[in-house]
């Protein structure tokens, strides 16, 4: 399923890579969700010990880098 955030083409000096750019779309994406991420990532480990917040960095690491995770839609 494509959302339409980035465009994929040929690297303009690697001409076996592939370069994505992020559309308009994406750009809004990214800015519209940039405040609530950082709010979440302040307030979310607050009541939470130091070793608490770091192994819940650890788990939201393991799930985002298994895709689990899914882009901010409107």
């Amino acid at each position: 399923m494509s959302l339409g955030l980035v465009v994929r083409a040929l690297a303009p000096r690697a001409r076996r890579r592939n370069a994505g750019t992020a559309t308009r779309v994406g750009v809004e994406t990214v800015e519209r969700c940039a405040a609530p991420a950082e709010r979440a990532d302040a307030e979310l480990p607050a009541p939470l010990s130091e070793a608490e917040g770091r192994r819940l960095r650890e788990l939201l690491t393991w799930a985002h880098e298994r895709k689990v995770s899914r882009p901010c839609l409107p």
